[in-house]
């Protein structure tokens, strides 16, 4: 931009010599002795304006980098599971006719917690990963709780009660318990932590007006509404990429640096 605006400058100084001149009447070194005047202001006046639209720039520029400096750091967000679920199960549109698989969720994800982390680095780049420990410890529990919904699910499935059930596979040779670890074998728990929380992703962003766009390695695109205040960030809502697959009773979410 800089050197545009002096090259116009340039351009335009030349331009106002060459047309008084051309106007110079009889007396043409008076004539030209008033153009290079004018020249001359015209040069000066379009540096001043040159100036004060690069003091702007440089103004928006920091502003804006300064805002970006405001959003820096690692922001952290705790996913509570059961609540999120609970939420999603009153916007449902049909609540009743999977009442019973909400319920088996909300047991499957009891006392399970995610702390979903966004490191946002002062050159523009951002990490956004669950901490490995936590997921595997998250897992673990998802594991624990497997065997306490399989029962109420083989159940709702086959349309018998509980103990009708037990009793037809108890005829057959097969216990619940087996049935439990075939089930748990073909389930992975760390697969299903990973479908509701964010994804581990590296990318780079820009943060302006409100609007926090997170681009992924793979040029993916992800808008955030949020809401700076200190060190609390309110997002709003996610657009975008995988993370525009939460749903609304999520948010607002609150990250703490």
């Amino acid at each position: 931009m800089k050197m545009i605006s002096k090259l116009l400058a340039t351009l335009l100084a030349l331009a106002l010599v060459f047309s008084l001149a051309a106007c110079g009447g009889s007396d043409a070194s008076k004539g030209t002795t008033e153009a290079e005047s004018a020249a001359t202001e015209a040069t000066e006046s379009t540096e001043e304006a040159t100036e004060t639209t690069e003091a702007t720039e440089t103004t928006e520029a920091t502003e804006a980098t300064e805002a970006t400096a405001d959003i820096v750091g690692v922001w952290k967000y705790d996913l509570d599971f059961t609540k999120a679920l609970e939420e999603m199960q009153k916007e449902d549109e049909n609540p009743e006719e999977i009442a019973l698989q909400y319920d088996l969720m909300i047991k499957l994800f009891a006392d399970v917690s995610a702390p979903m982390i966004l490191e946002l680095k002062e050159d523009n780049s951002y990490n956004a990963y669950v901490d490995e420990n936590v997921k595997e410890e998250m897992s673990k529990k998802i594991e624990e709780n497997l065997p306490e919904i399989v029962p109420d699910l083989l159940a709702g499935i086959s349309g018998m009660s509980r103990e009708d059930l037990e009793a037809y596979l108890s005829a057959n040779g097969v216990t619940m318990d087996d049935m439990v670890a075939q089930i748990s074998a073909q389930l992975n728990a760390s697969d299903l932590f990973d479908s509701l929380v964010m994804p581990n992703e590296t990318g780079t962003y820009t943060y302006e007006d409100g609007k926090l766009v997170l681009t992924n390695e793979k040029g993916e695109e992800t808008v955030w509404t949020v809401e700076l205040g200190g060190d609390e960030l309110t997002v709003f809502d996610m657009e975008g990429g995988e993370d525009g697959n939460f749903p609304d009773s999520f948010f607002p979410m609150v990250f703490t640096r």
